[in-house]
Parts: C-alpha cells; structure tokens; sequence
C-alpha cells in the first residue's frame, strides 16, 4: 500500500471521530481546523489511490471537484463506472455563486450535493479561488480531502 492511501484511509477511519468530538463547529470552522489537506508530490499515484479508496469505501454519496478538464479526464479513468460519481469542476460553483443575485437555483443545487455527499474531493483547491474553497467548506457536512494541485 502505498504511503498517499495509507493517510487518506486512516483519515477516513478516524473521520467520524473527529467529527463528532467537534460537532459544535460549524463545518467551515470544522474543515479548516481539523480538515484533510494533501499535497502530493509529482509522481505519486494519487488518481489510483483515490479510486481505491473509493471503490473500497461504504460511502455511497461521493462528490469529486476538478480543476480542469484533462484532470477530470484523468481521475474518471481511474474510477469504477458502476461507481455512482458526481463531478463538477469548481469553476462552476464560482459561476454560480457569481450569478446568485440573477438566480439561486444553480447554487442551491451545487450547496445540496455537497452537503448531502458522504465524501467530496477536491481536486486542485489551491488553483481556486478562495470564496470557492470556503463555500464548499462550508456546505460539506460529510468528508472533505482537499488536494491543492498546481
């Protein structure tokens, strides 16, 4: 097994834990205190361990956020295609939180699946914008692994 899945699946083991121990937080103040953030050096199987875990995961409701199209091309190849998989770049949530004073119905949607995934990974936090990375922050209730990818 190789070391980046060892930390992520021992952050998922102790999750619950976490969570409950500080279910006083809100879940911004949550995810930026006690939060999973990765950065992995260039080389390491990321993808692969992360469609692992996935597969291996009794988390039914997952959420994967990429930062570009080759990236989501690259992490869907890896994943199981019975897998049931939401994706949305993160370019998407900062155009709807751009548009919410003409309609809040793209936002409300994106604020849903998030709160209502058992698992989000963010692929490429640190390319996006900072309002972006507080509002998903702040709307997962379950799992957050953040991954700031150049």
């Amino acid at each position: 097994m190789h070391p980046v899945q060892e930390i992520i699946q021992k952050y998922l083991s102790d999750f619950e834990t976490y969570k409950s121990e500080n279910e006083d937080l809100s879940n911004l103040t949550f995810h930026r205190t006690h939060g999973f953030s990765l950065g992995c050096p260039e080389g390491w199987p990321l993808y692969e361990s992360l469609a692992l875990i996935c597969s291996q995961t009794e988390n039914d409701d997952i959420v994967i956020i990429y930062p570009s199209t080759p990236v989501y091309d690259k992490i869907s190849s890896y994943m199981d295609e019975n897998q049931d998989i939401s994706y949305f770049a993160w370019q998407e949530l900062f155009a709807a939180m751009q548009m919410v004073h003409e309609d809040t119905r793209y936002i409300k949607q994106l604020k849903n699946t998030l709160a209502k995934a058992d698992l989000v990974i963010f692929l490429g936090s640190s390319t996006a914008a900072r309002e972006v990375v507080s509002q998903v922050q702040a709307s997962v209730n379950g799992c957050l692994l953040l991954f700031p990818m150049s």
